[in-house]
């Protein structure tokens, strides 16, 4: 899997668990390898022929074109507006520990103002402009009758997504992954969706739906909101890049 995501000390539980005490105690570890990457150098020779690194690039040379697309989504005054309300509202209510509580609510915000409307009314369509781009990419997938991936943290946005997605695109396929699905039933709906015939839309929560899963029925992946982790978002985009996917996946 992936040795390192957060720290270098992900990379010592790892160790630790195949060879234990190869790295020392845990403090022994974090007081002579500080997170740089002049520590990975020194450490680099001790847990090298331990590990088999293999590329994508290496292992599955006839997949196709993978296309990565940043979108960048203009912010609406409106919704600058209420980024502020939302902040300060949340100093005031939590004081001290606001710093971790009004970055996750921002980072709602930022994902749909129905997440946070306790504190901001919700945003109009016409001003809801991450929706609209959303729309406009998937309106192309349609026209092409390909299938799409989206995923977002949020249970509250997946449930927004299934019925503004819905609504906009009668007769596609529309359903959803997330903590709410029992794990034996994910599977039966990865293979509803790519039997599906025609443009077909499945949302995805990265933790539910993130590993594990083959979905090279879709060419299309789109991150909603960024994860906290990238490795996450890396492991998600798999779902589509992977053995059995025929087509670019942008």
């Amino acid at each position: 899997g992936t040795p390192v995501e957060n720290s270098l000390t992900d990379l010592w539980s790892i160790m630790d668990f195949c060879v234990p005490g190869l790295l020392g105690k845990v403090t022994e570890f974090e007081a002579k390898f500080s997170d740089d990457n002049e520590s990975a150098l020194l450490l680099e020779p001790c847990i090298s022929p331990l590990i088999l690194r293999r590329r994508v690039s290496e292992v599955a040379r006839d997949l196709p074109e993978r296309i990565d697309i940043t979108q960048f989504i203009s912010v609406s005054d409106r919704l600058a507006n209420q980024y502020e309300i939302v902040r300060e509202s949340v100093c005031a209510e939590y004081e001290g520990s606001a710093g971790l509580v009004s970055i996750n609510k921002l980072r709602m915000l930022c994902a749909n103002s129905v997440m946070v409307d306790d504190y901001v009314e919700p945003l109009p369509l016409d001003q809801d402009y991450k929706l609209l781009r959303l729309f406009d990419i998937l309106d192309e997938v349609s026209q092409s009758r390909e299938k799409a991936i989206i995923f977002t943290s949020y249970t509250g946005m997946i449930s927004l997504l299934m019925d503004k997605v819905s609504s906009r695109f009668s007769g596609a396929y529309v359903d959803f992954i997330d903590g709410r699905v029992p794990v034996p039933e994910r599977q039966v709906v990865v293979d509803e969706f790519s039997g599906f015939s025609g443009f077909g839309v499945l949302l995805l929560n990265p933790k539910a739906a993130g590993t594990g899963l083959n979905i090279t029925a879709a060419n299309h992946v789109i991150h909603y909101n960024p994860e906290w982790n990238p490795a996450l978002e890396d492991q998600s985009s798999a779902r589509a890049f992977r053995r059995g996917q025929s087509r670019p996946v942008s």
